[in-house]
């Protein structure tokens, strides 16, 4: 998460790179993998 804060804070330089719509891709990754982390602990029964 740290790494997507500091990559949309300097998203505001130009170049080819930043027109990739990386941070907002990386930040639905993490967000699915944390829900996929939480449902698999509540699946196992060993929270």
């Amino acid at each position: 998460m740290v790494g997507l804060i500091i990559g949309s804070a300097i998203g505001s330089q130009s170049s080819l790179l930043w027109d990739i719509p990386a941070v907002e891709i990386g930040f639905v990754i993490a967000v699915l993998m944390v829900t996929w982390l939480i449902y698999s602990i509540f699946r196992s029964g060993r929270f």
